[in-house]
């Protein structure tokens, strides 16, 4: 029902929208695959700016401007020197 690239189906249904969902997935031919917080229908979190552990996520589009600025530039230089050299 969930996954990693989901929102979680305890923030989009009721009580009992849950659990007859849950039923009907485990009863279902196949392996079911419970992605953890479904079996008490955990809801979606809110993760503040200061808490996000993903480094890009937190540099400013004008600094990550700035560093491709700088390697596109380099691999500019590195192009006009090895056409210089033949």
């Amino acid at each position: 029902m969930d996954n990693e690239n989901t929102g979680r189906f305890g923030s989009l249904l009721d009580a009992a929208q849950q659990k007859a969902l849950q039923v009907l997935h485990l009863l279902l031919p196949g392996t079911p695959i419970v992605y953890y917080g479904d079996e008490i229908a955990m809801k979606n979190g809110v993760i503040s700016g200061a808490d996000v552990k993903d480094p890009l996520a937190q540099i400013s589009v004008s600094l990550l401007l700035i560093i491709l600025n700088i390697v596109l530039s380099l691999r500019l230089c590195t192009i006009l020197k090895s056409n210089k050299t033949n």
